[in-house]
């Protein structure tokens, strides 16, 4: 019996990269590295410089997490952000930062469109649209987030990630 237990367990890890090999092959693999961030949030400047955003896979591939943060302790804000990929193409994520679990209890779907991903999380004040959008040319990130109605949206933040290059 606890030789078939063994088994089970390990071909259930070893599936594990198997499943999850196509969300860093996909569009999500090319956000992995370090990043500084720009930009405005609620009309303020926003910069996280040096290496404001980490970005790296998470339990065998199956999620990419993003951890925002100001490195200089000027800013109190952090976010860490996990976005995995069902087998359905469906995107899932877990916004979680200083807002706390009640605001954490609400996850992110969307979808992978060429190289953009819209994640709508509908709170119960409100949805917030958070827009990851990969630039090509540049090889840089583009984080807009939108509140109210998809006629009039407003914007609550547009981020860009620089990658920070090794020396």
């Amino acid at each position: 019996m606890r030789s078939v237990t063994l088994l089970c367990l390990l071909l259930a890890l070893s599936a594990q990269p198997a499943l999850a090999a196509s969300l860093t092959d996909s569009m999500l693999g090319r956000l992995v590295g370090t990043w500084t961030v720009t930009g405005t949030t609620q009309g303020s400047q926003t910069n996280f410089t040096n290496t404001g955003a980490e970005v790296r896979t998470q339990f065998y591939n199956s999620f990419i997490e993003i951890h925002i943060s100001d490195p200089s302790g000027r800013s109190p804000y952090e976010v860490r952000l996990f976005i995995g990929e069902a087998k359905d193409g469906t995107i899932i994520a877990h916004w979680l930062d200083g807002g706390g679990a009640e605001r954490s209890r609400i996850l992110g779907t969307g979808r992978i469109i060429d190289d953009r991903i819209e994640l709508r999380f509908p709170y119960p004040d409100g949805e917030f649209r958070r827009k990851i959008e990969y630039d090509r040319l540049r090889d840089r990130w583009r984080l807009l987030i939108e509140t109210g109605s998809e006629k009039e949206p407003k914007t609550f933040s547009d981020w860009y990630f620089e990658r920070v290059k090794m020396r």
